[in-house]
């Protein structure tokens, strides 16, 4: 689509006005909103603090009171912190005003959203923008409808240019579809298919691949799709003299139809309105039928789902379509039980009551008579056209039958950026596929699963795979490798980042900081990050890595920091493109030392934990473990939040980092030590890498970092980084390590740490005065090689302690 260019607009007030908010949702919140000119932002009410060229301006909505704490005026504070809260957004008497006390000239605006919008679907999607010279008569001067904003939290949007002329718009583009009538989205072949629309500021409009030209307003209900096939069909609106058109889509599925037999089915969404395969998942009910009769079941399940007490997967199958619902935090299959196997030719669903976002557009279907051996029998794998209205039959649709289409689990390269020269290979798992192939001359494959190495030139290449089925219906998928020149560096040795090449993967949110530092998230919420080297190490033989890390905030206000990071070593198929889950790393594959600074006591907001993939090797606390001193984050009185956190990780920004080292003697099985501050909080904690699957044959893997933030945020930030390999098992001789006074609890306590010998045994002493003669054993311990720590109670007064070496 054409962008129609920036008009200039002079008015003394503004108006924004809510047509629509995200998932349909009744009430609306924004941050910020903005005027520019000429690409500079006005400094309304001195938004910017500079006090240069401020613009006053009066900031209403309805009679809101403008000051209260979620007020209108909220938005013109240049805060995206604070924020204007809605609960009656809709219609010209509720618009967001704006009265600047004399006529101000603009060319575009801008919102930003606010600290929640995304999880209460609070973020406007559909609004008009009016100017006013007397706050009475007002001309339209911008209007988006269902506009694809960024919809995350505290985030500006690109920005409005306010165009030349109106554009033309299409409210909706919808499946016909009532209580009563109306199609599925999927019909059996030679059965029509019904859609309606709305357009608005149109004069030409049309539907392809039919009917072809349109009213701007209409109804059909006799389109029948191509036969054994999926068909979108797109409507433009155009209007005469504007370059602009406004498109929108849907998709049909004709099939020929067929019935199943089994006792079980398993229903699973493989793609939420959402955009995303993983998430909250939510029906309001689900049936089956033969021939047009109800088909009865007896019991459902919901293996690895998550929901509230009185919205579980029973709901699908009371009967009461409308009353209650299925919610399921993890989007995990529901797993139906006919009592016995059943025959059925169609389902059906109701959406629930709220969060069309939550709404499955694409799912998988299989039988099974023993819940064991599972047949695929449907695979919506285009976008559904679910309604997006709540309490909404989806009408019977049929089963595909001979139709099917196959389902491509997986088809991955190993490195989307190869590093020119390094192995690489594509992998694929097909269902239900008679025949598989792939282009760029690889050819037929296995129609199962399988891999195979290939050899992709320098530049962007990108690698189809198409899957058939007997029937002749095709299923694509694609992946695409960058092919880059060999980086300057295949060693791991950053005093700082400020000289990083291609030689690191970025992924997420993580990127370069300040020049020099390693950040893999900012202190905003829901970010989540990865950085690997893209050569694999020789780590199998022994290796040592140290880092400075910092997790901090900028803005400490009382709330604990979150999440934490991870430092991996992995032989993920996904290589330098694999996704962690933030400070727990990779699930498979990996050994992942953990530091998690989110929780609220000295277990949770300072624990470092050695992980085998996701199975939990050792697990201590950084402040309780002698020696160990963190910084913490104070109070912070006047916040929302006032409650200290003196055991976490995280810091304010600015505090001096944190140095971690991490050894790997190998052997069988081999040992992790970890080090934090110089401290051995860890020891001997047995895993064996190739055991895992954290190696290759070779002994090789992929080093790196992960991290994330939710609600609670911090930067999470590596100063430093160096890797080393070899025979690091060697301990340092007999010889204190630490020696300080440090409050554990409100108690203070001194600590004691020294290096260790192995066969000799240790005993500490007290005493008041170092008198000769004056040396009290207070504890001994037994010989242990490595590092010795204790914490001994700190009296008033002088009070000393040595640590004696046993002959």
């Amino acid at each position: 689509m054409a962008t129609a260019s920036a008009a200039e607009k002079t008015y003394r007030y503004f108006r924004f006005e809510t047509m629509r908010v995200w998932n349909g949702n009744p009430n609306m919140q924004m941050a910020e909103f903005t005027f520019s000119h000429n690409g500079t932002v006005l400094n309304s009410n001195n938004r910017n603090g500079s006090g240069v060229g401020v613009l006053p301006v009066t900031i209403t909505s309805g009679d809101q009171n403008p000051t209260e704490n979620e007020g209108p005026t909220k938005v013109g504070d240049g805060n995206l912190g604070t924020k204007w809260f809605k609960g009656t957004p809709f219609g010209e008497g509720q618009a967001l005003t704006f009265d600047f006390g004399s006529a101000v000239t603009i060319d575009a605006y801008n919102w930003g959203s606010a600290n929640d919008s995304v999880g209460y679907s609070r973020n406007p999607v559909s609004w008009n923008f009016a100017g006013s010279a007397d706050g009475t008569t007002w001309d339209l001067l911008d209007s988006r409808v269902n506009y694809p904003i960024l919809n995350q939290n505290l985030t500006y949007q690109a920005g409005f240019s306010i165009p030349a002329e109106i554009l033309p718009a299409i409210l909706y583009f919808d499946v016909y579809n009532t209580g009563s009538e109306g199609t599925a989205g999927i019909v059996l072949n030679g059965s029509p298919v019904s859609f309606l629309w709305e357009t608005q500021y149109a004069d030409d409009v049309s539907i392809s691949p039919a009917p072809g030209d349109v009213e701007t307003v209409g109804f059909v209900d006799d389109i029948i799709p191509p036969a054994n096939a999926t068909t979108t069909y797109t409507i433009t609106a155009g209007r005469t003299g504007i370059v602009d058109t406004a498109t929108s889509s849907l998709a049909f599925r004709s099939v020929v139809g067929g019935e199943a037999t089994y006792r079980y089915v398993r229903f699973k969404a493989t793609k939420l309105r959402s955009g995303l395969a993983t998430g909250l998942v939510q029906l309001g009910e689900f049936s089956f039928a033969n021939d047009a009769t109800p088909v009865t079941v007896s019991a459902a399940e919901n293996p690895g789902g998550n929901s509230w007490p009185d919205e579980t997967q029973a709901n699908l199958i009371d009967g009461d379509a409308i009353g209650n619902k299925w919610l399921d935090f993890n989007n995990a299959p529901v797993i139906f039980d006919f009592g016995s196997s059943k025959t059925f030719d169609a389902y059906s669903f109701y959406t629930a009551n709220d969060g069309a976002d939550r709404d499955p557009i694409q799912w998988t279907l299989e039988g099974s008579d023993d819940k064991l051996s599972w047949t695929l029998i449907e695979n919506v794998n285009f976008d559904h056209p679910t309604s997006a209205d709540r309490f909404r039959f989806s009408h019977d649709i049929p089963l595909p039958g001979a139709s099917l289409s196959p389902f491509v689990n997986t088809f991955v390269g190993s490195s989307e950026i190869l590093v020119e020269g390094q192995p690489f290979t594509l992998s694929w798992n097909v269902v239900a596929a008679a025949s598989v192939s792939i282009n760029q001359g690889v050819g037929a494959v296995s129609a199962t699963d399988g891999s195979v190495p290939v050899t992709p030139p320098p530049g962007s290449t990108t690698y189809t795979l198409t899957a058939t089925s007997a029937a002749g219906s095709v299923t694509t998928d694609t992946f695409t490798v960058n092919v880059i020149s060999p980086p300057a560096t295949n060693t791991i040795n950053y005093a700082d980042f400020s000289g990083v090449g291609d030689e690191l993967s970025l992924k997420g949110s993580t990127g370069i900081f300040d020049g020099n530092v390693l950040r893999l998230t900012e202190d905003i919420g829901g970010q989540k990050g990865e950085a690997w080297f893209r050569f694999k190490q020789p780590v199998s033989t022994g290796f040592e890595a140290t880092f400075k890390m910092s997790m901090n905030q900028d803005s400490p206000n009382g709330f604990a920091p979150a999440d934490g990071l991870a430092f991996v070593i992995q032989n993920s198929a996904a290589g330098t493109d694999a996704s962690g889950n933030g400070e727990a790393g990779l699930p498979v594959n990996a050994l992942n030392i953990k530091f998690k600074s989110f929780g609220f006591d000295a277990a949770n907001a300072s624990q470092i934990q050695v992980l085998a993939g996701t199975n939990p090797l050792r697990t201590v606390s950084a402040y309780n473990t002698p020696g160990v001193v963190l910084k913490g984050l104070p109070d912070f009185p006047g916040t929302v939040a006032v409650d200290a956190f003196p055991f976490t990780f995280g810091t304010a920004a600015g505090e001096k980092p944190y140095e971690v080292r991490i050894v790997y003697v190998p052997g069988s099985p081999g040992h992790i030590d970890v080090y934090f501050e110089g401290i051995a909080v860890m020891q001997d904690v047995e895993v064996d890498l190739g055991e895992i699957g954290a190696v290759d044959g070779t002994g090789q893997a992929f080093v790196g970092f992960t991290a994330r933030t939710g609600g609670n945020v911090q930067n999470s930030d590596i100063i430093d980084w160096r890797m080393s390999y070899g025979d690091f098992s060697a301990l340092p001789p007999f010889g204190l390590v630490a020696a300080i006074a440090h409050p554990v609890a409100g108690a203070p306590v001194f600590n004691l740490v020294w290096n260790a010998e192995e066969d000799v045994s240790y005993t500490v002493e007290s005493s008041p005065d170092l008198s000769p003669g004056m040396w009290t054993p207070v504890s001994s311990f037994g010989p242990q090689a490595g590092q010795f720590g204790v914490r001994m109670p700190a009296t008033e007064g002088k009070y000393f302690y040595r640590v004696v070496e046993n002959q």
